[in-house]
């Protein structure tokens, strides 16, 4: 979703489920996911801008490609780490002094 609160449209070779199941998503947190599609995106509205006028449909709705998210998904990196523990509030425990 963009800033202006509109939704690009996504390409017919664009399957959001795989792409969050793909292995180069492991790791990667709801807002990493959000992160990786709001990128996508960017890319996708980089290349509608910087296109050639002669390769520019009139009228052609912005898409978002799976080239677009190969390219986010080399940019976006997880921020949930395997070095860093899940830590659940059932392993938290306080003891008295």
């Amino acid at each position: 979703m963009f800033q202006n609160g509109t939704k690009p449209a996504l390409a017919s070779d664009v399957d959001l489920s795989q792409i969050a199941q793909h292995a180069a998503c492991e790791g990667y947190s709801g807002a990493d996911l959000a992160a990786l599609v709001r990128e996508a995106g960017v890319q996708a509205l980089r290349e509608f801008v910087t296109a050639p006028a002669d390769k520019q449909v009139a009228g052609a709705p912005l898409t978002v490609a799976s080239r677009h998210f190969a390219a986010a998904i080399a940019k976006i990196r997880p921020s949930v780490s395997e070095k860093v523990p899940f830590l659940s509030p059932r392993r938290f425990y306080f003891q008295d002094p």
